[in-house]
């Protein structure tokens, strides 16, 4: 038995030293039956076997690479091993998790912890480390035992020792752990035929735990001769920065020479293998130069221009990562690089996996992401965590449609989409709103309003049937003709919107029923305290009743069909994935009585973190891995990505359980661990010279002055050493300028580049010959063809929306040519939104809430009721205030049963809402009340609709051009009217929730002309009913509001009275005339606390007063005509300009839920804003005069 060390720098030719030995041997020796064995790195297994088949032709059965994992393995099938199941990580930590809580309280130091996320995983990864490094929960008290025990040490150690002591009585039962495999191998290892008096190698390690020295003790103390190659120079100790670089294999070399002498195993002469250049990087001089000279101090700089290696400073790191596959094309193109002999590698794999797997996709590059993949975001995990938190979060909005979005359910894509716009709009949340038969069909009779709409034709229904109709039933009836498509009742319903909307219900509902009653039934099983073996067979039950199985399998035969090999594997070992984990929790903690909750945290503990290894597809794939990892022997090309300040090399991480000092003192009493922050230090150093020595080619060592997030980004000590060393160093960048050509490297990106330039081309008129040849190239594709000329197309487009003409518009807007007056002043505002939201009617997604126009119906319904039963029941001259509250309760109470209100009740917060409104409304009958009895005006009517096939007058008709009539329809809030003599005065009344103000010059625009043309219609109308003059009084807004007063200290509350007035005091325009004031103020004295007036002392009328002479009314009148005139033109002559308007206050954009879909940019050329300049009152008037004088 003997030990011979192969010392040689990197690229010296240590692994071909090896298979020339291998060579010589096995053809020099017979076959006397020992095997020649290789043990490498796990990743480098299949590299290792590959070079030995490129020499050999074949392997056969004396020639023998493995892992010391594979090793151990193979020593069980030859003379026996384990014979207990082996537990996977997903099992330990639900089996460390049960241990932790079951000891909770005995715990010192992590009692508190146990539910801090990732703490189970920290502590399964020590108890992980302590079996590699052999130390055993006895090892761990003796220490304690030497220790004070008030030190926090003590009690780490303590809690330390007590979960390890556990953790093995439990493994220990019935399992294996696989952790303990190479010591259970090192034990056996002595019976063994197969590893007996053979050449053993070892070949790029750098380190060894302590279970491997005890296998690699055991292999010569059962007659092997090993064979270890060192990556480092035999003299490279005689220099001391030399030495701290491969102090990691100087320190290797000593234990292991530590322990020949200690078990007196031969040590043979060392073979130095030198080469000047090393024979790696014969055709690359710059990178022999690098490989000896980096980290030598002083050194001598490199003389000549570097060929091998390359700098790329890139913007940011997307741009880094185009680059690299532009590079790689280029090498596969232009130099005939095989795929496989690329490499791209990088410090954090995570902060570039997403991007490399979208870029290096558009190159049409190959490749192998070389790390294990989180299945949290597999579709088939998903629905399992989805599902238990329906459960246990009551069934939130968020959970229900996870779960639904993962199409692993019998509820179909287009349902999903409908019940979720339906679940949005209703404000489905909890258990009970989803599974309640009664809430459900209360909650879609309420949002569909289908008491409103189809009570007339169920009762016409029952009449035709002579069967009795009971309204209380009514709810009962809609429910029915829901359920059953074939109900009677719905042959009696003739308008298809709402037989469409029935038909929609419908549909929602079976949706819903799909959905809930595999849930509900999983529910039930789940309910109360049960044995985990009940809880994982009633889960499996469900996975059956879905027929999870079957719909996975073809899953995964669909991504079998469609070459996607890795998705089809990743599928096939997720669900058996799910099997062992419950076959494991039913084995490890089956008999424990737990809840719905801790079962639900137990299966979290099993399922977090857990990651699956997969194989490489096919052998031509560019590998891309993470530094750490990545062994590789063929790489001629190599990229290096991300090599910044701080990441490579990188900061120290966090110390974790265990600190550098807990380390440095276990180390001092004799146990050893995995290294401490500082050895790591160390150890970086060794990394950068293994990395920055992997290609034999090329070297590409990039770095972003920007992440994702665009915060700047420093380039590494290592670029700043390299640029040292290699003066003449190449260093692109892409960050002021880049090479055209470049940019061509493969269809896709040629062409995003191709796209990207034309805009400057556009602008400069140059177009670069490159780009030009580009152009030609893809207009002779035919695949390419039509793309490209429909987005040169798009560089000529004008952001501006075309005439739709007369035709289409009145098929958009309707051949009645009905309009209300609020749609003109939406048009006003933007045509083009108007088109969007009355043309297309396109709509945003509604979400339950209680919105302004929900309020403003609420609201004027109950103030309608209210002044309607006023007249029935008393007059609102005489009516006082007990009588006044009773019927503002009444009308709101009532109005809460309608379906205007019935959204108060459907939630808490909305009911708090109501009743607040409630107190508003009772505030807002006070007002009208006092109003009225302040004034001589009556009402004359409320809710007065014009236009309606049931309204109080007809619709106000607009002649157009070409004979055409556009009928104006709305609806006024209430109309008050006077009778003097032989005339009467009119005033309209708008009640407004918001702080709406009243501003003329918005009038004169055509952005306020309801109320104004409500009065026009009510004069006009009334003219044709009396014989008296019609005069218009006013136009005034109502607001409804419980006003809150700041005061300071205590204050009377007639001033709090006072100061509530002043804030309600109805704003608009009033007639100018004193004694039509005194008829609406008669209390009237300085400045009115209803109306917008005031008289100064010597009784003219304030300048502050909001008022108009006969004539400014009738002006006014007329230019309102001639705006909504102008308007309806344009509306039927089907202009839809993008051209919202802009004042001083805002713009029509925003706010605009469209704003998407025009993309106006004020920037753009051929987007402007259409600005309307704020006017005083009097700039207004005087406009109007010109307007009249015009006119006559």
């Amino acid at each position: 038995m003997d030990i011979r060390f192969i010392y040689g720098s990197s690229g010296s030719g240590k692994t071909t030293y090896i298979i020339d030995e291998i060579e010589k041997i096995y053809k020099t020796t017979e076959d006397n039956g020992k095997i020649l064995l290789v043990i490498v790195p796990e990743q480098l297994t299949f590299q290792t076997e590959k070079k030995l088949i490129n020499r050999f032709g074949f392997l056969g059965s004396r020639i023998e690479v493995t892992s010391f994992k594979r090793l151990a393995y193979r020593l069980f099938k030859e003379v026996g091993g384990v014979t207990k199941t082996y537990m996977d990580s997903a099992g330990k930590t639900m089996m460390l998790h049960k241990i932790i809580g079951d000891i909770q309280t005995q715990l010192k130091v992590f009692s508190g912890c146990i539910n801090q996320v990732g703490f189970v995983n920290n502590i399964l990864d020590i108890i992980c480390e302590f079996k590699r490094y052999n130390i055993s929960a006895e090892m761990l008290d003796m220490l304690k035992n030497q220790l004070p025990e008030d030190s926090f040490i003590y009690d780490k150690l303590s809690d330390l020792s007590l979960v390890y002591n556990r953790f093995n009585q439990s493994i220990n039962l019935k399992y294996a752990d696989a952790e303990e495999d190479l010591n259970v191998a090192a034990r056996k290892l002595i019976q063994s035929e197969i590893y007996k008096d053979i050449d053993v190698w070892l070949d790029e390690f750098s380190g060894f735990t302590p279970q491997q020295y005890l296998l690699l003790l055991a292999l010569c103390q059962n007659g092997c001769n090993l064979n270890f190659t060192l990556n480092m120079n035999f003299h490279c100790e005689e220099d001391a920065a030399c030495r701290d670089v491969f102090s990691p294999i100087i320190y290797t070399r000593d234990k292991i020479i530590e322990m020949a002498v200690e078990h007196n195993i031969r040590l043979l002469e060392p073979v130095k293998l030198q080469g000047n250049p090393p024979n790696k990087f014969i055709n690359a001089l710059d990178i022999a130069y690098l490989e000896q000279n980096y980290f030598k101090y002083p050194f001598i700089p490199y003389g000549e221009s570097t060929n091998s290696i390359e700098i790329f400073k890139a913007k940011n790191v997307y741009s880094e990562v185009e680059d690299t596959a532009r590079s790689i094309v280029s090498l596969c193109r232009d130099k005939g690089a095989s795929v496989s002999e690329i490499a791209v590698i990088m410090r954090n794999l995570d902060d570039y996996e997403a991007l490399i797997k979208s870029v290096f996709q558009e190159y049409d590059i190959p490749y192998f992401l070389d790390k294990k993949k989180d299945i949290s975001s597999n579709m088939f995990m998903v629905l399992l965590t989805s599902l238990m938190d329906i459960l246990e979060n009551n069934w939130n909005y968020e959970s229900v449609f996870r779960y639904l979005k993962t199409y692993l359910t019998d509820v179909g894509e287009d349902e999903i989409q409908i019940l979720e716009n339906y679940v949005l709009e209703a404000g489905i949340k909890g258990k009970k709103a989803w599974t309640d038969d009664h809430a459900w069909y209360t909650r879609l009779i309420m949002i569909y309003k289908f008491k409103d709409k189809l009570s007339r034709e169920i009762k016409k229904y029952f009449e035709e049937k002579g069967m009795v109709y009971r309204d209380e039933e009514l709810a009962q009836y809609i429910i029915d003709m829901i359920i059953d498509e074939k109900n009677e009742m719905l042959q009696t319903i003739e308008d298809e919107k709402k037989l469409y909307d029935i038909a929609l219900a419908r549909r929602i509902t079976k949706a819903r029923d799909l959905l809930i009653a595999p849930i509900v039934n999983l529910g039930t099983g789940f309910r109360g305290s049960k044995s985990v073996k009940e809880f994982c067979t009633t889960l499996f039950s469900y996975m059956e009743s879905m027929n999870m199985g079957e719909k996975l399998e073809k899953i995964i035969q669909e991504f079998n069909e469609n070459d996607q090999y890795a998705l089809a594997e990743e599928y096939s070992k997720v669900w058996n994935f799910f099997v062992e984990l419950m076959e494991q929790m039913v084995e490890v903690i089956g008999d424990e009585k737990v809840n719905l909750e801790e079962f639900s945290n137990t299966l979290s503990m099993g399922l977090k973190d857990h990651k699956m290894g997969f194989i490489p597809q096919t052998i031509e794939e560019v590998m891309v891995s993470s530094i750490e990892r990545f062994k590789g022997h063929n790489i001629k090309y190599l990229f290096i990505l991300g090599v910044n300040d701080g990441v490579f090399p990188k900061s120290m991480d966090k110390e974790g359980l265990l600190t550098d000092r807990d380390r440095l003192f276990l180390r001092e009493k004799g146990i050893e661990l995995a290294k401490d922050t500082r050895s790591v230090a160390f150890e970086e150093q060794y990394l950068i010279y293994t990395t920055l020595t992997l290609g034999s080619d090329f070297i590409r060592i990039s770095y972003p002055i920007a992440d994702k997030g665009e915060k700047a980004l420093r380039p590494s000590m290592i670029i700043l050493r390299l640029k040292a060393l290699f003066p003449l160093i190449k260093e692109r960048s892409d960050v002021i300028t880049y090479e055209n050509e470049r940019l061509i490297s493969a269809p896709i990106p040629a062409f995003n580049a191709l796209i990207t330039s034309f805009q400057d081309i556009c602008n400069s008129g140059e177009v670069p010959p490159i780009f030009g040849e580009t152009c030609r190239w893809f207009m002779g594709q035919q695949q390419w063809k039509n793309k490209l000329m429909d987005i040169m197309n798009h560089f000529s487009y004008c952001n501006e929306a075309k005439n739709i003409g007369c035709e289409n518009a009145l098929k958009l807007y309707g051949e009645d040519m009905k309009l209300s007056v609020s749609r003109i002043e939406n048009y006003v505002r933007c045509p083009f939104a108007y088109f969007i939201k009355y043309g297309l009617n396109a709509e945003e997604r509604k979400v339950f809430s209680l919105t302004p126009p929900d309020l403003g119906t609420f609201i004027h319904g109950v103030l309608d009721r209210f002044a309607r039963l006023v007249e029935e029941e008393s007059s609102f001259k005489e009516i006082d205030e007990a009588k006044r509250e009773e019927l503002i309760n009444r009308s709101f109470n009532e109005e809460m049963e309608r379906s205007s209100g019935s959204m108060f009740k459907a939630t808490k917060r909305f009911n708090y809402f109501g009743n607040r409104i409630g107190r508003i409304l009772r505030v807002a009958a006070k007002f009208m009340v006092m109003h009225m009895q302040q004034g001589e005006f009556l009402p004359l009517g409320y809710e007065i609709e014009f236009g309606f096939k049931e309204g109080t007058y007809s619709p106000i008709e607009i002649k157009i051009s070409n004979d055409r009539v556009v009928k104006l329809v709305g609806k006024i809030d209430r109309v008050d009217k006077l009778v003097e003599s032989s005339d009467n005065y009119y005033r309209v009344i708008d009640y407004k929730s918001g702080n709406k103000d009243f501003k003329l010059w918005e009038v004169y625009y055509g952005l306020q002309i309801q109320l104004l043309t409500y009065l026009d219609a009510i004069l006009e109308r009334e003219q044709h009913n009396t014989e008296n003059l019609t005069i218009p009084a006013g136009i005034l807004y109502f607001k409804v509001d419980n006003p809150m007063i700041k005061t300071d200290g205590d204050v009377d509350p007639a001033e709090i009275e006072l100061d509530v007035k002043k804030q309600l005091k109805m704003k608009g325009i009033v007639l100018d005339e004193e004694d039509i004031i005194r008829k609406m103020d008669k209390d009237l004295q300085g400045n009115s606390l209803i109306i917008p007036v005031g008289f100064k002392k010597d009784g003219s009328l304030s300048s502050m007063s909001k008022v108009a002479s006969r004539e400014q009314f009738q002006g006014l009148k007329n230019h309102n005509k001639k705006v909504i005139l102008e308007n309806c033109e344009e509306i039927y002559d089907g202009n839809i300009g993008i051209s919202p308007v802009k004042t001083k206050v805002g713009n029509a954009c925003d706010y605009c839920q469209y704003a998407s879909i025009c993309v106006f940019d004020s920037n753009d050329k051929d987007n402007e804003y259409r600005c309307f300049y704020e006017m005083s009152d009097d700039e207004v008037w005087q406009l109007i005069r010109e307007e009249c004088k015009e006119n006559e």
